[in-house]
């Protein structure tokens, strides 16, 4: 069995070794208005079926079922669409993403763009079991799959990895020596290139002498909830949360972890805690009783551990220059919010990004010398289908202002000259749109690419105001992830793209339908001097 290091499961099958040490009852939380509900045989089987991870309406998770044709592959990546209150008939994810070995942990990051999983004896491993990284594109591929590397893993077994919300911090469990127990929980910090630096045991608070995985950080960015089966608890694996308590020197300090209690945990095993894109659900696997397999999938709802006052919620943008469509170094950003005090960023390439609250309203001002100043209000959307709310402050050189005796462009006006459009509800890349964008990678990528000069490509993607917002957020991203296909195409490298979907938002309400038409589009900026 994946994930379940197989000395391990031998002990607990044979009996030579015990649960959990017993937790006092009395200590126990029961949460009696929180109901649980087996997803069915639809979803789960008479085998093991766990580590769910909710995106959209598609849950993806692990699977030793044999395929519908009866073939045994081992474990491989599954997924069901939820309708309504049931889930369709789960299906095998397919020969492009499964291969002949064992994959599953699935992470899926970035808005639904890129996924962290696990792969066991592959060919590039290092070790029993490795943790990967991979591209989602627009047609369920995955593209750029990439091994981790000796930065976080070794020759020993390293799985079930997730992203922190802001995406600094890689969580995952390990045997590898050093440790307090059987696995432990450990934890990379992305550095300034980039890359992962040196994992992290979480120490004796959250590691035990037994065995600790299935790690996940909650979007307050402090609480992780994992499993033991070494902290006292009901049954064999419980989970467990603990509070970051100290983030300072060289090891991070975590609270005393908290038995998350009853209905989630049981006398079984109880593990691979997820919530749902609004945390109003979460999902668990466990071998309880009255399951139709080894282990199925649970959701359980309400979840009375949200607390959306705690989430980390961001404004991020860039102050540029509209003529280069480059970042204006040693500019200002002016915020003045409803409620605080004011205050200002200094922006050495131009990009920003600072805390907010939903709902929460700027007088935000970008300036630079040279330039012309210019103000927005900007008012952060109660609900945000990501937690970061981009806004960018485009300025226009005093220069070139005198010569063209323009004015400062509105928020409605497009931040780019290369501009791809599409038709309604689709993503397919058309004969000119396809000019536009070589246009763009003649102009401005390149030489730099000839040169070997470091550059970002930033594709915001639009939808018109037809059609469910959450939808459009969707469509805006298939946009941009098919622009982003052809860029690849003529050589740009995959780390150097990245897709903002707007949807809807960001243009603002349509009322005619050539607004609507010009809505529907995908603009491309190449930003320079990217730090490596």
């Amino acid at each position: 069995m994946l994930h379940v290091r197989p000395a391990i499961l031998l002990l607990l099958v044979t009996g030579l070794i015990g649960c959990s040490s017993s937790l006092d009852l009395s200590e126990v939380d029961n949460y009696d208005n929180v109901e649980v509900y087996n997803l069915g045989g639809e979803v789960n089987s008479e085998h093991s079926d766990y580590c769910a991870e909710l995106h959209g309406d598609r849950l993806l998770f692990t699977s030793d079922r044999p395929t519908v044709e009866g073939y045994m592959r081992g474990e491989d990546f599954w997924f069901t669409d939820r309708q309504g209150r049931s889930w369709t008939k789960a299906l095998n994810l397919g020969a492009d993403n499964n291969t002949n070995l064992d994959e599953g942990s699935p992470n899926i990051v970035a808005g639904g763009e890129e996924i962290y999983f696990v792969v066991r004896d592959s060919e590039d491993g290092l070790g029993e079991e490795d943790i990967y990284h991979a591209r989602l594109v627009y047609n369920g591929n995955w593209e750029n799959v990439r091994n981790l590397g000796e930065g976080v893993n070794t020759d020993d077994w390293d799985s079930h990895p997730f992203l922190s919300p802001d995406g600094e911090e890689l969580y995952f469990a390990s045997d590898r020596s050093g440790g307090y127990g059987g696995t432990d929980i450990y934890v990379a910090t992305r550095t300034r290139t980039g890359k992962w630096g040196r994992p992290r045991n979480l120490g004796p608070e959250v590691n035990s002498s037994g065995d600790e995985d299935s790690p996940m950080l909650a979007p307050d960015g402090e609480t992780l909830y994992f499993a033991s089966e070494g902290h006292p608890g009901l049954g064999g694996f419980d989970i467990f949360y603990s509070k970051k308590a100290d983030t300072r020197g060289r090891r991070m300090k975590w609270s005393n972890p908290k038995n998350i209690g009853r209905p989630f945990n049981s006398r079984a095993d109880d593990k691979f805690f997820r919530l749902s894109a609004k945390e109003d659900t979460v999902f668990l696997s466990s071998s309880r009783q009255g399951g139709l397999g080894k282990l199925d999938i649970y959701a359980l709802a309400p979840n009375p551990f949200k607390d959306t006052s705690r989430y980390i919620y961001y404004i991020a943008g860039m102050v540029y220059d509209t003529t280069t469509m480059q970042g204006i170094r040693n500019s200002k950003l002016k915020v003045k919010p409803e409620n605080g005090p004011e205050f200002t960023i200094d922006l050495n390439r131009g990009r920003y990004r600072f805390k907010t609250k939903l709902g929460a309203k700027y007088t935000m001002t970008g300036s630079a010398e040279d330039f012309i100043t210019k103000t927005k209000e900007v008012e952060v959307p109660q609900q945000l289908y990501y937690n970061e709310y981009r806004k960018s402050f485009g300025l226009i050189p005093i220069a070139k202002a005198e010569t063209d005796s323009v004015t400062t462009p509105t928020d409605t006006e497009f931040m780019s000259e290369y501009i791809v459009y599409f038709d309604l509800d689709k993503s397919n890349i058309k004969s000119q749109a396809r000019d536009v964008i070589q246009r763009a990678f003649d102009e401005k990528m390149k030489s730099k690419l000839a040169n070997s000069e470091v550059f970002d490509v930033i594709l915001h993607g639009y939808a018109c105001d037809l059609g469910q917002n959450s939808y459009n957020i969707n469509l805006s991203r298939r946009r941009g992830a098919a622009v982003s296909r052809v860029l690849r195409d003529l050589g740009v490298p995959l780390d150097a793209i990245s897709v903002n979907a707007h949807g809807e938002i960001d243009p603002g309400r349509a009322v005619t339908e050539e607004e609507r038409e010009m809505n529907r589009r995908v603009e491309i900026l190449v930003m320079e001097d990217r730090t490596p």
